[in-house]
């Protein structure tokens, strides 16, 4: 064999090697995928929530077990048999129409759409209240290329929140239809010597008035130790003459609840001055300071809340910012409620304030992708959720905003 052949022949088998080996590396590369996709599904499978996987057109392609399990299967595959799912809105009852489900809007319009709430009919014809959310899968292009669909079973819930509104609506007509706690104190010397309670004294301590005849003491005894100097005090600057508005103090009923009562007293004076009596109310006041703690619990949480949170007026001035957002601009939390959206978002410059506020008042929820501007100059982009909301008058949008620097950089293709 002469020296071109020999050539040749290497140059051949180099080739088949070389092909081989590429081979091997698809078919690697290939198992890896499989892999990957078998480890994913299973992930997929294992959360408690269903999610399901739509094509382009709507044709669901992925299903997962807590899917299946909320709607009772996999019944129709395609967007136009949609109709065919008996849907209802939670809060009105109306039936979805076909072109409303959150998967067909997120088609239609490349939003996202997440935790509404909807009743809907199983295979088997029970009912649920799900949350709903529908989210578009995008390509490098930012071409949808499916919908990501995520449900979850939030029946039993509602149905606790609905027997939570009923007995609390109990307690409220129960609590309407006590009476007030009255009694008088009667005076001699400067010195309480008698006390008559009200029928209503059962209602309110759950103690009856013989209770409080046989003991005269039990006024005191039931009072929280905490608050017990302070209505001892209340009631010696009371019997010194000193003109005294309502007093809060907690009680402990026979039954051992802690309750709040507000204690509002009268002196009565003869025409010396010497005081005779004083009348009292006592009013049961745990519920209004049970909904004053949750105010202060509700602000606290907003104030703490790890997503910056904005309140703005009409004018576009900020109205509160929570420590999230301060931190977020880089800007202090008081400095910032001098300023507005136009400050600190450059696609929204005051020019354009008053249609972003209309669209806003239109639409009353809006949801988009933004930047915004750190007091150091620095641009980053957002995704801003606003609420448009009238109380007691005035108008507010509230605004609750996250950064998405992260989710871009990691939605960039390598290299870039």
């Amino acid at each position: 064999m002469d020296k071109d052949a020999l050539l040749q022949n290497s140059a051949g088998g180099a080739l088949a090697r070389s092909q081989a080996e590429q081979a091997c590396e698809r078919r690697r590369m290939e198992e890896s995928l499989r892999a990957s996709e078998l480890r994913l599904r299973t992930v997929v499978d294992k959360l408690p929530v269903g999610v399901w996987l739509t094509d382009v057109q709507g044709k669901i392609v992925l299903c997962n077990q807590a899917g299946e399990g909320i709607w009772g299967g996999v019944r129709f595959s395609g967007i136009e048999q949609y109709g065919q799912y008996p849907g209802w809105w939670h809060d009105t009852g109306r039936r979805i129409q076909p072109h409303e489900w959150a998967s067909v809007r997120a088609l239609s319009r490349g939003e996202t759409y997440v935790n509404e709430v909807i009743d809907i009919e199983t295979s088997d014809g029970r009912r649920k209240t799900i949350s709903h959310s529908a989210i578009p899968v995008r390509d490098d292009a930012n071409q949808i290329t499916g919908i990501v669909v995520i449900n979850e079973d939030i029946t039993e819930r509602k149905r606790a929140e609905s027997r939570l509104r009923e007995s609390e609506e109990r307690h409220r007509r129960i609590t309407q239809a006590l009476s007030d706690y009255v009694y008088t104190v009667h005076v001699q010397d400067g010195r309480a010597v008698a006390t008559e309670h009200g029928a209503a004294c059962e209602a309110v301590t759950g103690y009856t008035r013989d209770d409080f005849s046989s003991n005269p003491y039990l006024w005191l005894r039931m009072v929280v130790e905490a608050d017990k100097a302070a209505v001892l005090e209340q009631g010696r600057r009371l019997l010194a003459g000193a003109k005294l508005g309502p007093f809060e103090h907690r009680i402990v009923r026979k039954d051992g609840q802690t309750r709040w009562v507000c204690n509002t007293s009268v002196s009565h004076f003869d025409a010396q001055g010497r005081m005779l009596y004083y009348d009292g109310v006592i009013q049961d006041i745990t519920d209004r300071k049970e909904v004053e703690d949750a105010l202060r619990l509700t602000q606290f949480a907003m104030d703490h809340c790890a997503i910056p949170v904005l309140w703005i007026g009409p004018s576009g001035r900020f109205l509160y910012v929570n420590e999230a957002a301060a931190e977020s601009l880089g800007y202090p939390r008081e400095q910032l409620l001098y300023l507005g959206v136009p400050d600190i978002n450059p696609d929204v410059p005051i020019g354009r304030w008053s249609v972003h506020w209309a669209e806003l008042k239109r639409e009353k929820i809006l949801r988009w992708e933004g930047r915004h501007r750190r007091q150091d100059g620095r641009v980053f982009p957002v995704e801003i959720t606003a609420n448009y909301l009238e109380f007691k008058g005035r108008e507010y949008g509230f605004n609750f905003v996250r950064d998405i620097t992260e989710r871009k950089r990691s939605a960039e293709p390598p290299g870039s």
